[in-house]
């Protein structure tokens, strides 16, 4: 079970009454779609926001921003240190954090908006999870707020028959479905 993450109230109505879009708040606060609705339900259950507000808070496109933000499949968090690198630049790496069969999400490794690469999970160090190796689409990037480490979202766009293999064993042993 994932823990809750913990949001302050004064900060995302700050951001609320400083404008920010609904797309935005879901990127400061790592909200998916129906995490802002949640956030945005409370706060208007506390009475520190009105429900006429939480209209006027958010753009008028925010459905049709909401369901192209929407994940299609759930994001599973990586609990233990997983290494990722760039094929082509091994010294551009990071640490897997979450991921899913459509894409995955890695800090510390730059990457820009677009970008296609190939990616190689390096494996666990117990042996449970080998190495491979994803193509991947960069969707967006930022940096984490306390350490100013980046972070980019990559939508897997090509991975042989093993590594659809591979990634699916890594995700069973994530959700506690398998063993490592």
């Amino acid at each position: 079970m994932n823990p809750q993450r913990v949001i302050k109230a004064k900060d995302i109505l700050a951001d609320i009454n400083a404008g920010f879009s609904n797309a935005a708040l879901m990127e400061k606060y790592c909200l998916s779609a129906k995490g802002l609705r949640s956030a945005l339900s409370q706060l208007v259950e506390a009475g520190c926001l009105a429900s006429d507000d939480v209209t006027t808070a958010l753009p008028e496109d925010y459905h049709q921003t909401l369901s192209d933000l929407m994940r299609k499949q759930d994001r599973y968090y990586i609990d233990f240190e997983l290494l990722v690198c760039e094929a082509d630049n091994p010294e551009n790496r990071g640490v897997l954090r979450d991921i899913n069969e459509e894409g995955l999400r890695v800090s510390g490794i730059s990457a820009a908006v677009d970008e296609v690469t190939v990616l190689v999970i390096l494996g666990d160090e117990f042996g449970g999870i080998g190495p491979f190796e994803v193509e991947a689409q960069c969707k967006w990037t930022r940096k984490q707020a306390k350490t100013l480490a980046p972070q980019a979202g990559f939508r897997i766009t090509r991975a042989s028959g093993e590594s659809q293999d591979a990634l699916r064993r890594l995700i069973a042993v994530v959700t506690g479905h398998g063993r490592p």
